[in-house]
């Protein structure tokens, strides 16, 4: 029994998810994508579905990512998270004042490079991991209805 890896992208800029749609697709076709354009959504998403990593833009609008990203710290601990920006001077204080000792980002993507890869560098590796982890167990059904039986 497997489940997809699962990436939660949250920009609002819908060309970001088209570039880690497809980038991501070349990776492995089995990733789930999920793509959120605002606090709202990424948190509503957050709450509903799993994710193992998370590309969280710092700029969203008038809001600040990094609501997103302390919401996922909650609900999702084992999610990976990575935060984007192209205001990373702007941004320093905010990014900073969320680490801790329970709270720690997994990356930085810097965006003002635009025909970079902002996403593989970060996802290949942990889709490799994933992927050399992954078990199918056969039968699990049988093996639950004895447990219940005893």
């Amino acid at each position: 029994m497997s489940a997809m890896p699962r990436v939660l992208v949250v920009d609002n800029d819908q060309h970001v998810h088209e570039k880690a749609i497809a980038k991501l697709q070349q990776i492995g076709a089995d990733i789930v994508v999920r793509s959120a354009a605002s606090v709202d959504e990424a948190t509503g998403l957050a709450e509903k579905e799993f994710f193992h990593l998370a590309f969280v833009d710092l700029k969203l609008h008038r809001q600040m990512g990094t609501a997103v990203m302390r919401h996922l710290n909650v609900f999702a601990p084992a999610c990976q998270i990575y935060a984007m920006t192209k205001h990373l001077k702007d941004c320093a204080g905010e990014v900073l004042s969320l680490l801790s000792p329970t709270f720690s980002l997994a990356g930085l993507v810097d965006k003002v490079v635009g025909d970079v890869d902002w996403f593989g560098p970060f996802v290949e590796p942990a889709y490799r991991q994933w992927r050399s982890r992954l078990l199918d167990v056969e039968g699990l059904a049988e093996v639950v209805k004895t447990i219940q039986a005893k």
